[in-house]
């Protein structure tokens, strides 16, 4: 990787961050655990892009996030924000099919999208094929997912421990929303259709996209859901920016990759 020979460039390997520092409410530097033990770094700007759910658990972790989460996890409040209070995800149906894994063959990923926001997705090689892992003992499974990509629901992140050892508590809390289940219903509907008698579909169950964002929303002053400004700053706090999914105020209306990649490109050139 070329960009590790630059001389403004560390890459900490095998270190979490566990904990930010603070002086009165200016970031000034990060706590981390690594393979030879606890790890201080200090900074003038510090970034967070740690992914939707990281991201939030190490501001709760470190004060900022809902009062009443924070206290009954254990944590000193330092700034007030609905962070974790509005996540959102591409909630998806899976189904598996008697379909004969696609090998040497390309995989599938999307068939059809319709106009009210459903993806008809025929993973005809299964994750194993797509992501070229042929780990022996790993089974391959062939299914349908309908997707959709412009839900209602939203969920929530929350602390449940100080100790950053402890996971967050996601809840998606996709079948929150009526029109949402209906929605996935007549997808499911589609997709029997499409593949006709000849394939034989099982049971529906709740998956995920692993599209979750929103869980720090970006948003002018006045919007009682941002956690960051239009320019990615976190509200209230000095010298300390979140860039990832976690910033968008809503999901986008396909995979949010391309859209990630973008933030990140333009928030450079905010942190200066």
């Amino acid at each position: 990787m070329p960009a590790l020979g630059r001389p403004n460039l560390t890459l900490l390997a095998r270190t979490r961050a566990v904990r930010l520092r603070f002086s009165a409410t200016t970031a000034v530097g990060v706590d981390a655990i690594g393979p030879g033990g606890p790890v201080s770094l200090s900074a003038d700007r510090i970034v967070l892009c740690a992914g939707a759910i990281q991201s939030a658990h190490l501001l709760m972790l470190s004060g900022v996030g809902e009062e009443e989460v924070l206290r009954s996890a254990g944590v000193k409040v330092l700034m007030a924000l609905p962070v974790g209070m509005g996540c959102s995800d591409h909630p998806e149906w899976v189904m598996p099919t008697n379909w004969a894994v696609a090998v040497d063959r390309p995989v599938l990923e999307v068939l059809l999208s319709t106009h009210d926001g459903i993806e008809i997705r025929p993973y005809t090689g299964g994750f194993v094929a797509m992501t070229g892992d042929g780990t022996a003992g790993h089974r391959d499974w062939p299914h349908i997912g309908v997707a959709l990509m412009q839900p209602r629901a939203r969920g929530r992140i929350t602390l449940v421990s100080s100790d950053p050892q402890i996971p967050v508590r996601i809840e998606h809390r996709y079948d929150s929303e009526p029109a949402d289940v209906a929605a996935l219903r007549q997808g499911s509907a589609l997709a029997h259709e499409l593949c006709g008698a000849a394939t034989r579909i099982g049971p529906a169950v709740w998956a995920t996209s692993q599209h979750l964002c929103g869980s720090a929303p970006m948003g002018t002053d006045d919007d009682p859901r941002a956690v960051v400004d239009p320019r990615c700053r976190v509200r209230g706090i000095e010298n300390l920016w979140v860039i990832d999914g976690s910033v968008l105020p809503s999901i986008t209306s396909r995979g949010p990759h391309a859209t990630i990649v973008m933030l990140g490109h333009r928030a450079a050139e905010f942190v200066q």
